[in-house]
């Protein structure tokens, strides 16, 4: 598992995602860890990503991915990063996409993502804002297919 490492150090939140990840598929060998592929850390974040989005329902599948791709982008050098974005922010740029969804929909889903570690939720005033958790899954984020197939990927 030294393919968690970076420079030596492991990330706490990486850790804390691809240990539920690997709690919840049980995996509990370095065999079967391996068994995963050639990129196992990838393919357990991209299954945990996958389980939040489920949690919030098929009805809103694109909704949860939608929302997770908004609160990711990359800077002018390609580098990740997470902005915050308020849910108005959310809103008008979920409007201007065209993805439908009602209001209970939104609030829903940005529940499920808050809850599940994913999401940070700011209380701040004038209102709350939301950021993803860790700049490490934004490229997982990113790189979802469904939104590249619906013209998000800018």
């Amino acid at each position: 598992m030294a393919d968690l490492a970076v420079e030596g150090e492991v990330s706490p939140i990486e850790l804390q995602v691809v240990g539920a990840q690997l709690q919840r598929d049980g995996i509990d060998s370095l065999a079967a860890y391996r068994q995963l592929g050639p990129q196992p850390k990838e393919t357990l974040v991209q299954r945990f990503l996958a389980v939040v989005v489920d949690d919030c329902g098929p009805e809103n599948d694109l909704l949860a991915r939608g929302i997770l791709y908004l609160l990711t982008n990359i800077d002018r050098d390609q580098r990740p990063y997470r902005p915050t974005k308020s849910q108005d922010d959310l809103e008008n740029d979920l409007h201007l996409r065209g993805t439908a969804y009602n209001p209970g929909q939104l609030t829903l889903v940005l529940e499920i993502l808050v809850g599940s570690g994913l999401v940070f939720l700011f209380p701040a005033a004038p209102s709350p804002r939301y950021q993803l958790v860790h700049d490490y899954p934004v490229t997982y984020v990113r790189q979802d297919s469904l939104l590249t197939a619906l013209g998000w990927r800018t």
